[in-house]
């Protein structure tokens, strides 16, 4: 199984806080694991004060989800980034690092 490639997208700043978004498609729960693995291997990223990321992946064969989130010190921000993935996104898992620096 390989590595989905993961997009970075530009620095969101809200409430003099920068957040710096990344996205890549998944469809098991081990390329959710290679994702995150993939981004903690940047040390902006590893250092970062939140990573917070939320995953969705519909299984075909159960005709059911497997999802999860992680807040990591941002009282219920996954939760809220998942409900988002629930109401438009199937299979992506998205992360957001709050970061003291502007670009990667």
């Amino acid at each position: 199984e390989e590595i989905p490639p993961i997009k970075n997208g530009n620095p969101i700043t809200d409430r003099r806080s920068t957040f710096q978004p990344h996205l890549a498609p998944v469809v098991t729960p081990s390329q959710v694991k290679m994702v995150l693995e993939k981004l903690y291997e940047n040390k902006k990223i590893a250092s970062a004060t939140h990573n917070i990321y939320a995953y969705r992946i519909f299984c075909e064969d159960k005709h059911s989800f497997l999802q999860d989130c992680e807040d990591d010190g941002e009282t219920a921000a996954g939760g809220r980034l998942l409900h988002l993935l629930q109401v438009i996104i199937r299979r992506v898992i998205v992360c957001f690092s709050r970061v003291p620096w502007v670009e990667l």
